[in-house]
């Protein structure tokens, strides 16, 4: 099999994600996301960039773990990313006490599938 090729823009996230984290650290102010993906739909609302950067620490994190349901496209951009991924959730009925890790997930790999087994999703 193949090894997994990693798009450059998103060793960039990775990068912008972990100054992040550590910026939050240095401030002292811990991060609080929702639990559920009911609220994490309802902090969409209210402030789009936590969302996005949700969304974007999500991805990374299947990323990283070479989850072999979602595969990362050679040029992504993470507001879109982040809209379709809210649109996904949006669209089909809430599951009780999902979290909102999982529903993004769920999401993710529904929008960003790997196809036959590839590494990329062709466009």
């Amino acid at each position: 099999m193949a090894p997994r090729r990693r798009a450059p823009h998103l060793i960039a996230l990775r990068l912008l994600a972990a100054l992040g984290a550590s910026r939050s650290v240095d401030s002292g102010g811990a991060t609080h996301h929702p639990a559920l993906a009911s609220e994490f739909l309802v902090r969409c609302q209210k402030d789009f960039k936590r969302c996005e950067d949700r969304v974007v620490d999500v991805a990374i994190s299947l990323i990283m773990t070479d989850n072999p349901q979602f595969c990362d496209p050679r040029k992504d951009d993470p507001e879109e990313l982040t809209r379709l991924v809210t649109d996904w959730m949006s669209s089909r009925p809430e599951q009780p006490g999902e979290t909102a890790t999982q529903g993004i997930a769920d999401a993710l790999f529904h929008v960003r599938p790997c196809v036959d087994g590839a590494s990329m999703k062709p466009r």
